[in-house]
């Protein structure tokens, strides 16, 4: 949350860093071995006709976490998706990438200048009410028996010290992100609406998602590191391959951007305000940079992305919802995948009609389109 992704970061250049930061983004894994050439369409995928199947060859694939089954998932998706087993996948357009003016956000109903500022308050204000009843309970503690608190306080701050020194305070970005999950259940649903954003998007634009996770403690079991927190881990091939030789596309650059702020949008969409997402534009800005990109087009780049994303999830607001709930309830890649291309079919609520139709009002044939249903 990111904390990435998405995620496409310059973290994405080294596994090691991918894994400090969720493990994000646009890379076939958290291996440190050279990517594996892509080999062909797995022997069950060759025959297969219909999304369950197509399902269960991604969830046995993607299941291994190894880097050559996570490029072949890749491979394979975007076969499913020419051979029309998977009909959303890849067919999302977005806005024209330049500057828009004040005028055209307002045309567009976003106030992009609260949205690229995310404030955490939920996880805040948790924090600060864990800290005031730990030293309540402490100060409480020293009338009991001073001096054996005393020395326990003393340990607490050298350890309290230690953490940031050698983890960069990861385990107090553990204990608060663990704690904001136990006492407000609003704070995880905003988390798996932020990491639908992510996932939901970079499906949509032809990028397939790895794994997710939605809180620190889940993410330090998977990958034993501190100081990560939420992340959706993707897959993109044609990134990776344009990373080693060293020339990235301009349409890679802004699939890469739009998976960035994907998890900030979603919440504006979900939410109309942000509370996630400041490591996601840090890294974002971060690759630019390495891209030789000066300041003024960084900030461009940013706002269209996240104007361009908000349309998009605008029109797919009910599929957004669904893909959070499957990711709440522990739901699989491959089930998110299903919810994608089924979900909202029926269900598609007006107030997602009315946002898409908004948006399209402003550019018709240039809007961020998919496939129907």
């Amino acid at each position: 949350r990111a904390s990435s992704p998405a995620g496409s970061k310059p973290a994405a250049c080294e596994a090691k860093s991918q894994r400090q930061t969720a493990g994000r983004w646009l890379q076939g894994g958290v291996s440190d071995d050279t990517p594996a050439s892509l080999d062909k369409i797995p022997r069950e995928a060759s025959n297969v006709t219909t999304l369950r199947e197509a399902v269960g060859v991604f969830d046995r694939l993607l299941a291994t976490e190894k880097n050559k089954d996570a490029q072949r998932a890749a491979e394979t998706a975007t076969a499913f998706a020419s051979r029309g087993v998977l009909e959303r996948y890849g067919k999302a357009r977005l806005l024209p990438r330049r500057e828009y003016t004040d005028y055209e956000e307002r045309m567009f109903r976003v106030n992009l200048d609260d949205m690229l500022h995310p404030d955490d308050k939920m996880k805040r204000d948790v924090q600060q009410r864990l800290v005031s009843a730990v030293g309540i309970a402490y100060v409480a503690a020293l009338f009991v028996d001073f001096e054996r608190w005393f020395q326990i306080g003393l340990l607490t701050l050298f350890l309290a010290f230690v953490d940031q020194v050698a983890a960069s305070g990861g385990l107090g970005v553990l204990i608060g992100d663990t704690a904001a999950n136990a006492f407000n259940a609003n704070y995880k649903k905003r988390v798996s609406m932020h990491e639908a954003g992510h996932l939901l998007t970079a499906y949509l634009l032809g990028v397939l998602p790895q794994r997710y996770t939605l809180s620190s403690l889940e993410t330090f079991r998977r990958y034993r590191a501190l100081n990560v927190q939420a992340g959706t881990q993707m897959i993109d091939p044609e990134f990776e391959k344009s990373r080693v030789t060293g020339k990235v596309s301009s349409e890679a650059i802004e699939r890469y951007a739009a998976i960035s702020l994907g998890g900030i949008a979603a919440e504006y969409v979900a939410f109309d305000h942000t509370e996630g997402g400041d490591t996601d534009m840090l890294q974002l800005e971060a690759f630019l940079r390495v891209l030789g990109s000066k300041k003024k087009d960084i900030e461009m780049t940013k706002r269209w992305a996240a104007l361009s994303v908000v349309c998009l999830l605008r029109e797919h607001r009910a599929l957004l919802t669904e893909v959070a709930n499957t990711m709440e309830r522990g739901g699989s890649v491959g089930e998110c995948i299903e919810v994608i291309e089924i979900g909202g079919r029926s269900t598609y609520d007006s107030y997602a009609r009315n946002d898409a139709q908004e948006c399209s009002k402003k550019q018709p044939e240039k809007l961020a389109v998919s496939a129907p249903g």
